[in-house]
């Protein structure tokens, strides 16, 4: 399972910031969350979503924007093992109200940023567990 409480709050940019995450559901299909999302570069704005976030496969997760401004987006991050560790390949469909159109740049790279810092998070706890196991 994925621990979604772990998930980083803050980037060294302090541009944009996670502020929270909350599990709303969890069940065999999925979890469902509601974070809470800051942008405090060019706007000062704090945005609720709620996300579905699912196993495609042993290999592939799915993230379903369900409300917001991102309504309908989908985030899908597959992983694959190479010679030198996991490649991580993360595609975004990303849907945006007419009211958001014009932050589209700013609101993708903020995606990009909150996706490397969630899966740098996983990768440290990771190593940690394998570390932990190993002695």
């Amino acid at each position: 399972h994925r621990d979604l409480h772990s998930f980083p709050t803050r980037r060294s940019s302090d541009l944009q910031q996670l502020k929270k995450i909350i599990i709303i559901e969890k069940n065999d299909k999925g979890i469902v969350t509601e974070e809470t999302l800051v942008f405090s570069s060019v706007i000062k704005k704090e945005i609720n979503q709620q996300s579905f976030h699912y196993e495609k496969s042993k290999d592939a997760l799915i993230t379903e924007i369900l409300t917001g401004p991102a309504k309908g987006s989908i985030i899908d991050t597959n992983f694959s093992i190479d010679k030198i560790g996991t490649k991580i390949n993360v595609k975004i469909s990303l849907k945006l109200s007419l009211k958001y159109k014009i932050l589209q740049p700013m609101i993708v790279k903020w995606y990009k940023m909150i996706l490397q810092g969630i899966l740098l998070k996983m990768n440290a706890k990771i190593i940690l567990s394998d570390r932990e196991l190993k002695s």
